[in-house]
């Protein structure tokens, strides 16, 4: 059975059912064994086709019984049974004659009519039309044009002697080779189902290593089919049997039989290899990529059935009988007389215009490079730059070598912020005689990730150097006059590099090589507003305030800053806090703490563990104080002991707890509960909002605990308890002082504000609404009642004017929104 449908699916009954969709296959079943019945894939797993068991109408109806079963074969070997009953193109074959109708006829003259007899009898074709009609079916099936970014997720597209190449023809890298082996992937077909994402997420293949196994791909594609005939013995001999077929062989006019006197390349190396059989002279066409594609060994014995050790052997005899053939010296000559005294780089594509003897090859890099390594001992080179290739006499480890030091060079000289055109001197001076045509592309290159900033005479000066994150926010800050906010960091990214950075990244970078000076806002030391005397100033002084209290106290750079003003050295509104934590790094006496605090160096120890912890602080000033206290309380009692900034702020976490608006005590102490028993009282508020699908305000905290208690609790009860353990109890509280569940997105309930907004919307606002009535309709979207005084606030944001004549509210007019906003 399986013989009879090669490359199609067969499922049975069960298999059918237990699939997810609709599978589309044929009407009757093609098969039964062992009382099971098997049915063709029509669709959908890589190729459709028609339904071979349905009968076509005909044009003779005489023998409809032996006809049928004449189709029925002719839809499986993919070959006309019957003269008369020669099957219509189906399928994307249908739309080939639209596409290409000289393609189309050579596809129907070896029988390919559908997906079928395509995958069955593409081979016939000749290696030209079997290469158009791939790429054609390629357009047809997949909808676009094959391309390097698109190739790995559409491989079930490509023909048949592509997705069966062995993956070791393709040019792989190392990590490419290792991974395909340590995952048992051969062929390209391997590759299909995994797709770009699913080779991305293998170990060791990452971004780079993916693009360039497309690009590899995509050329094979090109390539075409394989164009080795396999007939060639593993014996030595000089018989003239042709290793290659047709462009693999290097035909009479490729290879003419002409006098040494030639007058181009191409001529000269006919004539030397006059003295090579037509089977030698193959091998030396695939092996130099000469109007071809550059083969390795092992391609060519996988193709010609030979190992490659008989290959090199073959390849090491020609070389030989060559090596002292007059056209390397004639090359070599040339190309050196090219190269010397330029002060510009030698493409390699611009040499038939420098000089005729170069002209008639289509592509020079493959032929070029074996003529380097095997003849010429690499006295020259081919250096892909950029994607531009060029002659040069440095070989490619002696030019990345030379552009590391370049890049070590001008990574060392930021420091001493050398100017633009100094430092392309000194790089350029690492090129002296081999080489020196490139001195312009080792610029270029080095000073890639070079950051140049302008100074007020209008030259460039190098300020960093790097790919980094910290490298490009360096160079803006040094080429700006002022310290830059970080968002403005991060718009100007754009014009440093070629990828901008985003918010996060041009904060976490300027925190790293700046210096602050206001919130989020960045500089450097030249951005300072104080002199260096002055700062020497600030940091004496700072240190005699810290010596006049006690060993134990902690500053806050504030509190310094308040200090130093009112002993006159306010500096003309210069000093900050921002400035004072910068003089005071050069202190001898003082350590810093973290967040703008420092302490007496004897007393503490630099770094963030010996700063007093914020919560730790108000924790004992409540405990000694033996009572709940007000956050102007707290903070008077703090700023004894420790620094505080302006934005001093107490956060509800044990043991502290909110006991009402400004006051905070300790839980047990100040509550009637204690920590368990308010997590106890959580989880029955998170059921309770479970069970209602929306939150709870915090006024209706008691209300709805009560309920699911079926007791009252104590009077002094307040619902502000629960802030400290809601969040071990999975809930939140919003800024509308509603509880709910931490999976929701939100309390499910209107704030104040949306409600009004919701209530004016309901009303009708034209003829004047009341406030009672505007209260009335607010608590029902509220689903809570709230002070009068509350709603007649919402008001004043919405677009409700009130009219004091009537008592009533109204909708703004136009005109009268457009001149508050004027």
């Amino acid at each position: 059975m399986l013989e009879r449908f090669p490359g199609l699916l067969l499922l049975s009954d069960a298999a059918i059912h237990a699939l997810p969709g609709t599978i589309d296959k044929c009407a009757s079943h093609v098969a039964e064994i062992d009382g099971l019945r098997y049915w063709l894939v029509l669709s959908g797993f890589g190729y459709e086709i028609d339904d071979p068991t349905v009968v076509s109408p005909v044009r003779d109806r005489a023998e409809p019984d032996d006809k049928a079963a004449k189709l029925f074969v002719t839809a499986q070997s993919g070959a006309t049974a019957d003269q008369d009953l020669a099957p219509s193109p189906r399928g994307w074959v249908e739309s080939l004659a639209t596409l290409d109708a000289d393609l189309a006829v050579q596809a129907r003259s070896v029988g390919i009519w559908d997906e079928v007899s395509y995958q069955q009898a593409e081979s016939k074709l000749q290696f030209d039309s079997r290469q158009r009609l791939g790429l054609a079916r390629f357009l047809l099936m997949s909808g676009v044009e094959p391309k390097a970014d698109n190739l790995l997720d559409k491989l079930r597209h490509c023909p048949p002697w592509f997705v069966s190449m062995p993956l070791d023809r393709l040019r792989l890298t190392v990590r490419q080779k290792n991974v395909f082996l340590a995952h048992e992937l051969s062929v390209v077909e391997d590759l299909s189902a995994r797709g770009t994402n699913g080779l991305l997420q293998l170990p060791n293949m990452g971004r780079k290593s993916v693009n360039e196994l497309a690009v590899a791909l995509y050329q094979a594609l090109l390539d075409g089919p394989p164009r080795i005939d396999k007939d060639v013995s593993d014996r030595d001999t000089d018989e003239p049997t042709s290793v290659f077929t047709q462009t693999h062989t290097l035909p009479p006019e490729d290879l003419p039989l002409v006098p040494s006197n030639a007058h181009s390349f191409k001529e000269e190396l006919a004539s030397a290899a006059q003295v090579l059989s037509a089977n030698e002279r193959g091998l030396l066409a695939a092996r130099m990529g000469f109007n071809c594609r550059r083969m390795t060994l092992q391609e060519i014995a996988d193709d010609i059935g030979v190992t490659r050790e008989r290959v090199r052997q073959i390849e090491t005899k020609v070389c030989k009988r060559l090596a002292h053939a007059g056209v390397w010296q004639h090359f070599e000559q040339r190309l050196m007389r090219l190269l010397e005294h330029r002060d510009a780089p030698l493409l390699l594509d611009g040499l038939p215009g420098l000089d005729a003897w170069f002209e008639g090859l289509p592509d020079l890099a493959e032929p070029f490079e074996f003529v380097f390594d095997r003849f010429l001992n690499r006295r020259l080179s081919v250096l892909a730059i950029d994607g531009v290739r060029y002659v040069s006499r440095l070989s490619w480890s002696e030019w990345e070598s030379e552009l590391r030091a370049a890049r070590r060079m001008l990574e060392a000289s930021v420091a001493d912020q050398m100017l633009e055109a100094d430092a392309k001197s000194l790089v350029e001076s690492l090129l002296v005689g081999r080489g020196e045509e490139l001195r312009g592309e080792i610029w270029t290159k080095a000073a890639e990730f070079a950051r140049f900033a302008e100074r007020e005479d209008g030259r460039r000066y190098l300020a960093a150097y790097g790919r980094s994150a910290e490298a490009v926010v360096h160079a803006i800050l040094a080429g700006s006059p002022k310290p830059l906010h970080y968002s403005e960091i991060q718009r100007l990214s754009a014009t440093y590099s070629t990828e901008p950075l985003d918010v996060r990244r041009a904060h976490a970078a300027a925190a790293n090589v700046g210096i602050l000076y206001e919130r989020g806002t960045f500089g450097l030391l030249n951005h300072c507003p104080l002199t260096e005397p002055e700062l020497a100033q600030v940091c004496a002084d700072s240190e005699d305030l810290a010596l006049e209290e006690h060993s134990q106290r902690q500053w806050h750079c504030s509190e310094l800053c308040e200090d130093l003003i009112q002993r006159g050295l306010g500096f003309g509104g210069r000093l900050t806090a921002y400035v004072v934590n910068l003089a005071l790094k050069d202190s001898t006496l003082l350590v810093n703490l973290g967040r703008m605090v420092w302490g007496i160096r004897d007393s503490w120890r630099a770094g963030t563990a010996s700063r007093i912890d914020l919560r730790q602080a108000v924790v004992s000033v409540l405990q000694r104080r033996g009572e709940p206290l007000t956050t102007v309380e707290i903070r008077r009692a703090l700023e004894v002991e420790r620094g505080l900034s302006d934005h001093f702020q107490i956060f509800p976490v044990a043991p502290l707890v909110r006991l009402g608006e400004g006051k905070w005590g300790l839980i047990g102490r100040d509550t009637a509960l204690d920590e368990a028993g308010l997590l106890h009282l959580a989880e029955i508020l998170k059921r309770r909002i479970y069970q209602l699908g929306h939150g709870i305000h915090v006024s209706e905290v008691k209300r709805e605990l009560e309920a699911a208690l079926g007791s009252m609790l104590e009077d002094r009860f307040d619902a502000q308890w629960l802030l400290t353990v809601c969040k071990d109890a999975g809930m939140r509280v919003d800024r509308g002082q509603y509880y709910y569940l931490s999976d929701w997105e939100g309390p499910r309930r209107l704030t104040v504000g949306e409600a009004v907004d919701a209530a004016l919307k309901d009303l009708n606002l034209e003829q004047g609404v009341s406030l009672d009535d505007l209260c009335a309709r607010t608590f029902e979207f509220l689903k809570r009642t709230t002070s009068k005084m509350t709603i007649s606030s919402a008001l004043q944001s919405t677009q409700a004017v009130f009219d004091a004549k009537s008592g009533l509210w109204r909708r703004a007019s136009r005109e009268a929104t457009s001149n508050e906003l004027e």
